[in-house]
């Protein structure tokens, strides 16, 4: 165990003032090595998870055409057709809802095409 990360059971006062400043070391390490990997996770897209900092999956306007063409908005319609994983698909179809281009899942979990 990292004994910085100790707790003092006989002070508590000393203890937390310890957990405080390790949750502050550790805080600064994150950002070091966020920064170090060239992302910034704290602009996050809060209801997905992911970031979309102007990215777009390659295989999203080719996914966009073929639920356009076949009318169909799953998951894994969107895996067989374009021959990839189950998270690939529903990262694409997570950006699809988050950008406007198919409404939240209703009550039965479909999605409906609402834009362009």
């Amino acid at each position: 165990m990292n004994p910085s990360l100790k707790v003092n059971k006989i002070n508590s006062a000393n203890a937390n003032a310890q957990a405080t400043i390790a949750l502050s070391e550790l805080d600064k390490k994150i950002d070091e090595v966020t920064k170090a990997a060239g992302k910034n996770l704290k602009n996050e897209d809060e209801t997905l998870g992911l970031s979309y900092e102007g990215e777009t999956d390659e295989l999203y306007e080719e996914a966009k055409r073929i639920m356009l063409t076949d009318n169909k908005t799953s998951i894994s319609y969107i895996q067989r057709r374009l021959g990839i994983g189950y998270n690939k698909a529903a990262n694409i179809v997570e950006q699809m809802i988050s950008r406007g281009f198919l409404s939240q899942p209703n009550s039965k979990g479909v999605c409906e095409i609402i834009g362009e």
